[in-house]
């Protein structure tokens, strides 16, 4: 885990051999030349607990790895050596949350398809994320333990982040004040003093959430694309993953009303600009994920590095690109990932909600939908303002439907430390820097704009250059 999210973030990383043992040699080793010569060389014997060290010299050469590197060292390591994974410790005193807080056998099926993802072995990724996916929990019968369903939908879904549960965190670092285990993300993040207020969300990444709609209603004409019309645009913004959980807005130190933030949306979608902006006016944007339901001083939100609902996403991106042969047919899946991603129609039994229908968006308009005609909105006013042909242009739908998967993950994942990543993984699929480099780029304002997109078209300024 530690050698793929270094990998991710400085394009390379040097290998630790294993007898390297201290971090001085470890130093020492990195900042090398070329070769390193190690003096204590530690054999272990059979039972793997006592060791003799054999005073030897023996001669390391500096090497590191790139993600293929990494991805085909770790896989085979992770395959083949790894008999056991985790601890039952509810068998001795009941507590199951505490199986989440440790490396666990779900934990490492995580990982083995995140790191196939990235390195593009679909088939790979889908068995292990299968395990997540579709595991009956033993312990509530006709139960998925990852399933998406009535457990965090609405309002729930801010439960994920307030307790670790079993049934949405895979893996979680667990913190605690009471217990001296504390982070910095939310003193970076809180405008409430003493935190510093350093990282704010963007207006992009605010837009995810005020521009997707609920009760939509659409009048299509199948024979004149330009003749459909939208009967009722419905309600602008979700405030079940969104305002008040993600993020919030803050008068001072007072938190704008929920009620207010839809009357402001509202004024938007109606064109008063005068007095949606006089609402604004003296308003700061806050991360908020980390940092609800939190005295000032508590800095101990716990931590998700795995969760039900982003294994959901990434088997949903695997079947828009996913075919199976159906008697002797070949056929696209891209109605599979659909179904994950809306209202979780891809499971009957039990029922599934789906990534966006657990939070009230996955049926009828308001759901993502994929045919020969795409309709184009406006994220303001929710109207169409134009149409795309996709008749017979099977890649289109299926990069159409992975781009509304990256939106979801946008919105269901924010803050959480993947969205840099998820869009490197989508840019080196397409082989196309220009999708990272154009969304990353957006953030920006005037001549920096074009500046940071022409600095990320060259794909090894995504790395940290920290090892040249």
């Amino acid at each position: 885990w530690a050698y793929f999210n270094a990998v991710r973030i400085y394009g390379k990383v040097p290998y630790i051999w294993p007898s390297l043992t201290t971090v001085e040699e470890i130093l020492e080793y990195v900042n090398t030349d070329s070769e390193f010569i190690d003096t204590v060389q530690i054999i272990f014997k059979p039972d793997g607990y006592y060791n003799d060290t054999i005073i030897d010299t023996i001669t390391l050469e500096r090497t590191f790895f790139d993600l293929d590197a990494v991805v085909d060292t770790f896989t085979t390591q992770l395959e083949n050596k790894i008999k056991a994974v985790g601890v039952i410790h509810n068998l001795t005193n009941n507590d199951q949350s505490w199986e989440v807080t440790v490396w666990n056998k779900f934990a490492m099926h995580c990982l083995l398809g995140q790191m196939y993802l990235f390195q593009g072995d679909l088939t790979k990724a889908e068995a292990n994320f299968y395990h997540i996916m579709y595991y009956s929990d033993p312990e509530a019968a006709g139960v998925l333990r990852y399933g998406l369903d009535q457990r965090f939908a609405t309002s729930k879904w801010r439960n994920i982040f307030t307790s670790i549960d079993i049934n949405e965190h895979i893996f979680t670092i667990w913190f605690g004040k009471s217990f001296q285990q504390q982070h910095n993300l939310q003193k970076l993040f809180s405008k409430i003093p003493p935190n510093t207020y350093m990282l704010k969300p963007t207006k992009i990444a605010i837009d995810y959430w005020e521009t997707i709609w609920d009760g939509v209603d659409i009048n299509v004409n199948s024979n004149d694309p330009a003749m459909t019309e939208v009967e009722e645009p419905g309600k602008p913004g979700d405030f079940y993953r969104g305002y008040n959980v993600s993020y919030s807005y803050l008068e001072g130190e007072e938190e704008m009303l929920v009620v207010d933030v839809k009357r402001m949306l509202e004024l938007k979608r109606k064109g008063f600009v005068k007095e949606y902006r006089t609402m604004m006016e003296n308003v700061d944007t806050v991360i908020h994920k980390y940092t609800f339901n939190k005295s000032p001083f508590d800095q101990d939100r716990h931590f998700p590095v795995f969760r039900a609902a982003s294994i959901h996403l990434y088997y949903a991106e695997i079947y828009a690109r996913w075919w199976f042969d159906h008697n002797g047919i070949i056929r696209p899946e891209v109605i599979k990932s659909l179904n994950i991603l809306n209202d979780g129609s891809y499971n009957s039994n039990p029922d599934q909600k789906g990534v966006r229908g657990r939070v009230g968006f996955g049926d009828r308009d308001d759901a993502v939908t994929v045919g020969n005609i795409i309709y184009v909105h406006d994220p303001v006013t929710n109207k169409i303002k134009g149409w795309l042909n996709y008749t017979a242009n099977l890649k289109a739908k299926q990069e159409y439907i992975e781009d509304k998967i990256l939106d979801e993950r946008a919105r269901e994942l924010a803050f959480e430390g993947e969205r840099f990543y998820d869009l490197m993984r989508i840019a080196k699929r397409r082989n196309d820097p220009s999708y990272l480099a154009d969304r990353v780029a957006a953030k920006f304002q005037g001549q920096k704009t074009e500046q940071i997109r022409e600095f990320l078209m060259i794909e090894e300024n995504w790395y940290v250059p920290f090892f040249e």
